[in-house]
């Protein structure tokens, strides 16, 4: 992946309401798979995506949460900024992912 591609994902992220304040947030599994799809979409196959803040990560456009992926042996560092309220994203490399 080029320094600065964004990748975008149509299909929205799966949200759960938060107990107590009913604020929905981002579900961190269906973030792990969204991510590894567009991932294979742009011919990079990871064999591990972890996305650990996703779950607190209020499901709102602009909010951003990091993931990181397994690629070819390698660990690439991802910011999933949200684009919408409904969820979808973009994915870009972190400053300084190799």
């Amino acid at each position: 992946m080029t320094k600065g591609r964004r990748l975008v994902l149509a299909l929205p992220l799966a949200a759960i309401a938060a107990a107590g304040c009913g604020t929905e947030v981002v579900d961190q599994s269906s973030a792990q798979k969204r991510v590894t799809d567009v991932l294979k979409q742009n011919n990079l196959a990871a064999t591990k995506v972890d996305c650990p803040k996703a779950g607190d990560t209020e499901r709102k456009k602009g909010k951003t949460f990091q993931c990181t992926a397994t690629v070819a042996g390698r660990e690439l560092k991802l910011r999933v900024t949200l684009i919408d309220d409904k969820g979808r994203f973009t994915l870009q490399p972190e400053t300084g992912a190799q």
